[in-house]
This record gives structure tokens, sequence and C-alpha cells, in this order.
């Protein structure tokens, strides 16, 4: 079967190096000349194209911009394999971005929880989170007079936003808590997760109770600077609850 294919080869090496008149241009075939389809065999030989992408649908409750809840803080993602914008962003133990900054003192937050400890802060919508400032000027004049809380519209209240606000660019990020179920950890934990989702994502999360910081009794899974709180009577943890609060700090 080769010699043929030799000896054609040998006649087609032979005629390059003849003169050969250059044909004119064909003319352009019609659809009804065109050549005809390949065989069913050569067909069946030739690779398949690669079928199209299919585009998969994101569910109906999905974010538009996920949030990325770690023991860092939480980060905006404007979307998958793109970088954080670290304007919407909130790393614990850094300052606000400059984009927070803006307006801030109307998004003050300041009140007592637990056993009369001040929560001093500011409530943002882009991150959806509550961050504790550390050495806020409610906090540290509530050190030199007995426990006063502050009703939210009042001047008082004001005068303590205005000042919180002058100072809230040298402020460090004391600790950050969130009620939204947007931010989600790597493993897909957020506000509204179970019990028994946090243990499946975290087996080595400690439980522990905490007494009345949301309610009557609190119980906490808690991973290295991130803890996730069910708010149940007397701190027992309910099999079928749900997380109300994450703090990360």
């Amino acid at each position: 079967m080769k010699r043929p294919f030799i000896a054609a080869l040998g006649l087609a090496t032979i005629a390059c190096h003849a003169e050969v008149p250059v044909a004119p241009p064909a003319p352009a075939q019609s659809p009804a000349l065109a050549a005809p389809a390949p065989s069913p065999m050569a067909s069946s030989l030739a690779p398949s194209p690669a079928p199209p992408p299919v585009a998969i649908p994101a569910p109906a409750n999905s974010p538009i911009l996920p949030f990325l809840l770690s023991e860092k803080g939480v980060e905006r993602q404007p979307g998958a394999g793109t970088p954080t914008d670290p304007e919407h962003s909130v790393l614990l133990g850094e300052h606000l971005p400059a984009a927070l900054l803006v307006g801030i003192a109307d998004k003050y937050v300041a009140t007592f929880v637990a056993d009369a400890q001040p929560f001093e802060g500011f409530r943002f919508d882009d991150p959806p989170v509550t961050v504790k400032l550390a050495d806020g000027p409610w906090a540290e004049w509530n050190k030199k007079a007995s426990p006063e809380p502050l009703v939210p519209g009042s001047k008082r209240y004001r005068d303590f936003a205005g000042r919180a606000a002058k100072l809230a660019p040298n402020m460090v990020v004391r600790m950050i808590e969130i009620a939204s179920d947007l931010p989600r950890t790597e493993e897909g934990m957020h506000v509204g997760s179970t019990p028994e989702e946090i243990r499946r994502a975290y087996p080595q999360a400690k439980t522990f109770a905490v007494p009345g910081y949301y309610s009557d009794g609190d119980c906490g899974f808690e991973i290295p600077h991130v803890i996730f709180f069910q708010e149940t009577p007397r701190g027992s943890c309910d099999k079928n609850g749900r997380i109300a609060h994450i703090w990360i700090r």
C-alpha cells in the first residue's frame, strides 16, 4: 500500500520544479455546487465540536454582591474570581476605609448590652455590619460616670455621634457584629445556618453558653476569631434553631 503513495510523491516533487501556468481564480460556487457532505465514516472519525457552555442561573435569593466572612473581617467581592473591594470591606484591627467615613455620624450606634456593657460604633449597609470601635467617646465617658443610656435622636446622642465621627478615621475596629445573611464564610455558613450545619463545617468548633447577651441565654459556636450565636432560653442549644448573630473579634 505504501509504494504507489511514494511514486506519486516523487512525481509531485518533479512537477513542483516545472513551470506551471497559474490558473485564474475559480468562480465562487453557488450553494447548489457546494462540496458534498462528508461520508458517515468521515463524520464518525472527526472530533465532535465542544458543546456550548450552559449558563446556570443563580438562585433567586442569592446576593448580587456577596460578602466574604472570615477571621479577618467582612470583605466585599464584586464577583467570582475578582479581587475584593477594600473600600467596602471592614477588617479586624484595621482602620475603616475612606468610603465608609462619608456621613458616618448618621451611622452612629451607642447602647448597652449584656450586663450594662457599652457598645459603641457604627452600623453600615455596605458591608451589612455593625462595627465596634476601640476607645469611643461615649465608652470613655461611661468609665468616669455611672452608666447612663443614650436616647437615639437626643441632643446628647447627636453630640457623641459628632465626636465619634471626628475620631473615626483614627479608630481601630475592635469587633464586627453581623445580623445579615449576606456575609458568608467560604464554607457557606451565615446568619440563618443551623447548629448542625455549623458543626459539619467546623468539627473543631467549641460550643458554650453565654448568659443573656441577646436574649435570656445564648448558645455559641466558636472557631478562631468567629462566634456564631443562637438565641435560646437558658443558653441551651436548639438543634432546630438558627444562627441569629455572628461576631468577629
